[in-house]
């Protein structure tokens, strides 16, 4: 069945300028998943001995993908940096339907440890891409338990401390939004059941009345349907999973946001009880949890994560989501077996569109923190060269001030800088293979002039 849309995404498009005064939900949200993580094991000094057993229980190897920021201790000098965005610490959340063997909902949970600066990216699980598990093209949602029944089927290369799935699921998003996926964290929906009950339910407002005729049983076979009243409610773990699951009347855009509501309904309850300072009560919920529950992030990474998050206020969070509006980067479709699909607008196999996407919603921390004023002068002769180039440097986390035509071209490209901005000029370097020179006339009135000539080859 063809989702529908809701008026409410068509109105107010995909977050392109992650303006934080959006839906109040949205802003109150500190983190999706990743509160799981920090409210289960954010406090491992005051952890018993039998939860730092269940804590081994839920964690992963992480497969060699850590975050430069820790990788270098949150010290990462110019020349370090690999790309844009590579300062940012991001977390694939992932909800799963284990008798489905889908992956129900798909966030990247991004932290700015430069900026202290937290965003939101929102994947649909529509979303058509290769999987490499199976070699074909499926859905997204599909190649968690691709990835899972590929390792069991390849016992003697697969390493059983690595979580396959999360680890596929990494690569693929990572591949297909052009970021870097350094971790993941997973929850079925019997741990979110599980947590919500043990925290004695939790209180959230619906804003419209749902009846889903059609929410589906737990073994899949057939239907339990489902009505909650509009208003202040109260819910247990069973009605909290089925008011973040129902799609059948509403649009996934619509479902994403409700996931988000459970969610942080969950970490405002565990506050209210102080739950994090009661050892017995995180070494009981690290063991409800259990298998429900799995992550890659290691214990001092959690610690530092906590940490981390702590320090970020709430205005300072944003969100975004992949879709199909007009101004997203997707478009509806359907696959040759007739399953509705989500693929580029520019093409199936074309992504740049998604990945400026992508790194416009987690621009590069260091970018912003330097704020470097660029002025482009094009010397090329080409037609729209410069604005090209802008177009490109702004969706990577630029800033461009202007862009000049020359009065006469030139064949090399350079880029000159008159401010000290060691972090932008050795992006710059990197990304198009010139090396920045200090300007002597002292005439600048931007940070950074980057002339572009006839030879000049937008990357």
């Amino acid at each position: 069945m063809l989702l529908r849309r809701n008026p409410q995404f068509q109105a107010n498009p995909p977050m392109r300028n992650l303006d934080p005064s959006g839906n109040k939900q949205r802003k109150s949200l500190k983190f999706f998943l990743l509160g799981l993580v920090v409210l289960i094991v954010g406090s491992l000094g005051w952890i018993t001995v039998s939860g730092i057993i269940a804590f081994k229980n839920i964690s992963a190897k992480n497969a060699d993908d850590r975050s430069s920021f820790f990788r270098h201790n949150g010290e990462i000098s110019p020349d370090e940096l690999l790309g844009e965005g590579d300062s940012r610490i991001n977390i694939l959340s992932l909800g799963v339907d284990q008798a489905a063997g889908l992956a129900d909902s798909i966030e990247v949970v991004s932290i700015d440890p430069i900026n202290k600066k937290m965003a939101l990216l929102s994947v649909p699980r529509d979303l058509y891409v290769y999987n490499a598990a199976e070699k074909r093209q499926t859905k997204i949602n599909e190649v968690y338990n691709s990835g899972v029944a590929s390792c069991q089927a390849a016992k003697n290369t697969c390493d059983p401390k690595v979580d396959a799935g999360g680890a596929l699921m990494k690569k693929t998003i990572s591949d297909t939004l052009g970021i870097q996926i350094s971790y993941f964290a997973k929850v079925d929906f019997n741990g979110v059941k599980k947590i919500v009950d043990l925290l004695g339910g939790i209180q959230l407002y619906v804003d419209k009345a749902i009846y889903d005729p059609k929410y589906p049983n737990s073994t899949n076979t057939g239907f339990d349907p489902f009505s909650i009243k509009a208003g202040l409610q109260n819910l247990n773990g069973e009605t909290a999973l089925k008011y973040a699951r129902s799609r059948q009347t509403t649009s996934d855009f619509d479902r994403a946001r409700r996931q988000q509501q459970v969610i942080s309904s969950v970490r405002n309850k565990a506050f209210q009880l102080n739950f994090l300072a009661n050892p017995k009560k995180v070494t009981d919920l690290l063991s409800t949890v259990g298998r429900n529950f799995k992550t890659d992030l290691q214990s001092n990474e959690i610690v530092s994560l906590a940490k981390l998050v702590a320090d970020i206020d709430n205005n300072d969070t944003t969100s975004a989501i992949l879709d199909n509006g007009p101004t997203g980067p997707l478009v509806s479709s359907t696959n040759t077996v007739g399953q509705y699909i989500l693929i580029p607008k520019l093409g199936q196999s074309d992504w740049t569109e998604v990945q400026e996407f992508a790194m416009t919603a987690l621009p590069e921390p260091y970018l912003i923190k330097e704020a470097a004023r660029i002025k482009i002068v094009d010397a090329s002769g080409k037609k729209d060269a410069g604005t090209a180039l802008k177009k490109k440097l702004t969706s990577l986390g630029y800033a461009v001030s202007q862009v000049e035509l020359a009065s006469t071209t030139q064949k090399n490209s350079n880029i000159t800088y008159s401010a000290d901005k060691p972090y932008t000029t050795a992006l710059l370097k990197r990304r198009f293979g010139l090396k920045p020179t200090e300007s002597k006339s002292g005439s600048h009135s931007e940070d950074i002039v980057f002339t572009i000539g006839s030879a000049f080859s937008l990357k």
